[in-house]
């Protein structure tokens, strides 16, 4: 206004958003399989993104979307819910890729006149192997060593197993059979 004259006016107009919930990209998984469904909570806007490893999202705009090709290792994915006026918020998700393990090989069975022997089983290329006793009995230099020694087996048939294993996927095993025969009794002429 000014004096006299009729004054004039004019409005203005504040919108003052809420800050984004704090999203939740779901649990942490482990997995054997390279495709799995995350679990995020829907938001409108939401999106998902690749922060290390790979994959592709059946729809990266779904919370629960399936994401396939994943590499071996760890993967993280980030869901972020825009804010609008305000910062955009965001939580990751870790998805560790286990790989099947290496195919076991225990070895060829063995027939012998001692209790000791040498195991040739395969080494691992994905995984580790461990040695157990299946049935008879063993001792092992090293039962995580494919290529072993093994003491004390007994007379008869020794059943070994080598089994692979890596991470949650299923182990892979094989048995070897070590045949102990018996030191004939000397002769007496």
């Amino acid at each position: 206004s000014n004096g006299v004259c009729p004054p004039s006016s004019d409005d203005v107009s504040i919108t003052v958003q809420d800050n984004p919930l704090s999203p939740d990209a779901g649990p942490d998984q482990t997995i054997c399989s390279n495709t799995t469904q995350l679990a995020a909570t829907p938001a409108a806007g939401g999106l998902w993104t690749i922060i290390a490893g790979s994959g592709v999202f059946a729809d990266s705009s779904l919370a629960n979307t399936t994401v396939s090709g994943l590499s071996a290792g760890l993967n993280i994915f980030r869901w972020t819910v825009p804010g609008g006026a305000c910062a955009d918020a965001f939580d990751e998700v870790s998805i560790t890729l286990d790989t099947l393990p290496s195919p076991a090989d225990a070895g060829a069975d063995q027939t012998i006149c001692a209790t000791t022997a040498s195991l040739a089983a395969n080494n691992p290329t994905s995984g580790s192997g461990i040695w157990t006793v299946v049935s008879g009995s063993a001792v092992f230099d090293d039962e995580s060593l494919y290529n072993t020694a093994v003491s004390g087996l007994s007379v008869g048939t020794n059943i070994l197993r080598w089994t692979i294993s890596n991470g949650v996927c299923p182990p892979s095993s094989d048995d070897v059979s070590i045949t102990v025969q018996d030191n004939p009794l000397s002769p007496d002429a």
